[in-house]
């Protein structure tokens, strides 16, 4: 199929979106051990670290009142890598636009590479990107090329958000509650405080964390590619998206069990022979 509209092999799609990454990472020069203390919260009745790092206040403080993690009951090292959801003051109350992602470990701040080093990295990951990629086709001789642009921090709004976000991991960080294991910030660095230095690092160091979505867009309007009823692709009698490529947007979150669920309508359509 070759026709200008969004469909499946059109020579240009747009509306294609991906969660962009960035990252602000502390350095120690020794290890520090934290020690963290169990607890029932009385009201979920579930187990929660407290007296350590991400204590029930300071994770609140990260979600604006949104209640805090829950941890299991094995406080190891890779527990304490822990992910939550925020509100930054430019997104909606409907929806978190960010996302928190705390790693108690040292990353490279040279790219995604290995480095002997001790310290802990908060990462910040726009959630939801008004900007728009494109997938095209290109005619190489005899071939054809599939052209990918994610289109990162092309919206303005964008640009806004994400320096927001990495202004409010700093807020994070700098709190009395990371005081035992204080170090220096080696990404972006103390030197990068303006808000047009904030944003020339982020268009440098940030990576996307997956979850593409749209490219196949699922609803009844004329750029809609998928239908909602049988999940077929408009225009073809026996072809079928069953997968994240038809959310008609972005989620605020990981794209793993919305696409189980997804594919789990998809099945049950398929068996009832729509």
């Amino acid at each position: 199929m070759t026709k200008k509209k969004s469909y499946i092999g059109a020579t240009i799609f747009d509306g294609f979106k991906r969660h962009l990454n960035s990252a602000l990472i502390i350095k120690k020069n020794k290890v520090v051990e934290i020690i963290a203390e169990e607890k029932v919260d009385p009201k979920t009745e579930q187990v929660v670290l407290a007296g350590g790092l991400l204590t029930p206040g300071f994770v609140d403080l990260q979600v604006n009142g949104g209640g805090g993690v829950l941890f299991n009951d094995n406080p190891s090292l890779e527990n304490l890598s822990k992910i939550c959801e925020a509100h930054t003051k430019l997104g909606s109350p409907e929806y978190p636009d960010v996302q928190f992602h705390f790693t108690p470990i040292y990353r490279s701040h040279r790219g995604r590479r290995f480095e002997f080093g001790h310290g802990y990295s908060l990462f910040t990951c726009l959630l939801r990107p008004h900007s728009k990629g494109s997938v095209k086709i290109k005619k190489d001789g005899d071939k054809h090329k599939v052209i990918v642009d994610h289109n990162f921090l092309s919206d303005s709004r964008d640009e806004k958000s994400i320096v927001e976000a990495i202004k409010k991991a700093r807020d994070i960080l700098s709190s009395k509650e990371f005081d035992v294991v204080r170090g220096e910030e080696i990404a972006p660095g103390n030197s990068i405080q303006s808000d047009e230095d904030l944003l020339a690092y982020i268009r440098k160091t940030a990576v996307t964390v997956y979850h593409p979505v749209g490219t196949c867009k699922m609803g009844v309007d004329d750029m809609s590619v998928v239908s909602p009823d049988n999940l077929k692709v408009k225009g073809m009698r026996n072809l079928r998206v069953i997968d994240a490529s038809i959310m008609p947007s972005i989620i605020s979150g990981n794209t793993s069990a919305p696409t189980m669920m997804i594919a789990e309508r998809g099945a049950r359509i398929i068996l009832e022979n729509k």
